[in-house]
């Protein structure tokens, strides 16, 4: 396509973020903000009612219905953004022998399985509206082998109705994504074990540590085959990987090729891989440019991580999506905001490849109490500054 004719090409919002994915220039540049639960839920606080912009009939489908949902997208639509809906599941466990379990005490809530070799369970609690892990689930050799028997026991069910209902409801305003299980070593790092637990028992029980690796990748395998066979075009891996928690070392031995076998598998059924990396990559670039998937998301500049839009671009060589620090959106003025914006797209712009394969978003999840007016400001500015 002829550069004159992008310019005066309009296109929708998924044929804009789908053009980059496809390394095509758009007529502007997609601007995707990741607006979870935690700031939809802040909204009310700042003086905008959930109500006011994803009123309760509009839910006509229980994809929609369920929890925050559709004001995930809705706020979207409020500020003008081009949507790209993460979180969206496509399977379900089914277990045989094994039993899992969830009860509330008081405000925590207990999750976990009773197992022929055990009972392992985990506990999670909420300070000022965020979630955190006040007990994990593994934390003896025994509880590992408990989960192990989790694992053999795991059978994975296709289940593409919630990814359906976004569809139709999202239709061209953007994409959903479907979002995979994470490699293994972040599965334990983060969720399961935590740094610390996770650190000693690579030291002193490498072995075991390897067996359970080696079960929660095959099953990741059996999920991803069953993403690659559902309608989507799009899959993202919420690796969140930094280098405050994870080494070089650690990421070339226990992410590098499992992330390659989720990446081909998805490329098998059509689909695009995302791989979320918000922390601080700097340290991984050339190992990042090496890996199979097509693109990362939430790449954030410093000081929340440490590498500019321009820099990951020329440096990783694919896809970029991210170039703002959700901080700096959250203290800023609505003409701060915009000085930031120019300042990071024009990195962009001066990478001869940039306009093609970059997508503008929030370096992770947009904080709580961020003002409306300042991701609209975004919405406004990059409608008026065509590639």
């Amino acid at each position: 396509m002829h550069s004159e004719e992008r310019k005066s090409e309009h296109m929708t919002s998924r044929r804009r973020i789908m053009a980059v994915l496809q390394g095509r220039t758009p007529d502007r540049v997609p601007w995707v903000p990741l607006t979870g639960r935690f700031y939809v839920s802040s909204l009310p606080a700042i003086g905008l009612p959930i109500e006011e912009f994803a009123p309760a009939e509009l839910a006509t489908t229980p994809a929609l219905q369920e929890s925050l949902n559709l004001a995930e997208i809705q706020i979207l639509r409020y500020v003008g953004a081009d949507i790209m809906r993460r979180h969206v599941m496509a399977w379900k466990n089914e277990y045989r022998r094994c039993t899992p379990f969830e009860r509330r005490e008081g405000e925590a809530l207990i999750s976990g399985f009773e197992t022929p070799k055990g009972t392992i369970w985990e506990k999670r609690e909420f300070l000022s509206g965020t979630e955190y892990i006040s007990k994990h689930m593994l934390e003896t050799p025994e509880d590992i082998e408990a989960y192990r028997a989790v694992i053999a026991d795991t059978r994975v069910i296709p289940f593409y109705q919630d990814f359906k209902e976004f569809e139709e409801f999202v239709g061209e305003d953007g994409i959903n994504t479907l979002t995979g299980p994470l490699t293994p070593l972040q599965e334990v790092l983060q969720f399961k074990m935590g740094l610390q637990a996770t650190t000693f028992a690579l030291m002193d029980e490498p072995e075991q540590m390897e067996a359970l690796f080696s079960d929660l990748h095959k099953l990741n395998r059996e999920i991803y085959q069953v993403m690659a066979e559902s309608p989507a075009e799009v899959a993202v891996t919420y690796e969140d990987t930094s280098t405050t928690v994870l080494s070089p070392d650690w990421y070339r031995r226990y992410c590098m090729a499992e992330l390659d076998d989720y990446t081909e598998i998805l490329h098998r059924g059509g689909m695009y891989h995302i791989a979320h990396m918000c922390g601080k990559i700097s340290l991984l670039t050339d190992l990042i440019a090496q890996a199979k998937f097509d693109g990362v998301d939430s790449v954030c500049p410093p000081t929340t991580g440490d590498l500019e839009p321009g820099d990951a671009l020329r440096q990783i060589g694919k896809t970029i999506i991210g170039g703002l620090e959700p901080p700096a959106l959250f203290r800023m003025n609505p003409e701060e905001v915009l000085e930031y914006t120019a300042e990071k797209l024009g990195q962009v712009a001066a990478v001869e490849s940039g306009p093609a394969n970059f997508m503008l978003a929030t370096g992770d999840s947009t904080a709580a109490g961020t003002p409306p007016e300042n991701l609209r400001a975004i919405s406004e500015y990059v409608k008026q500054h065509p590639w």
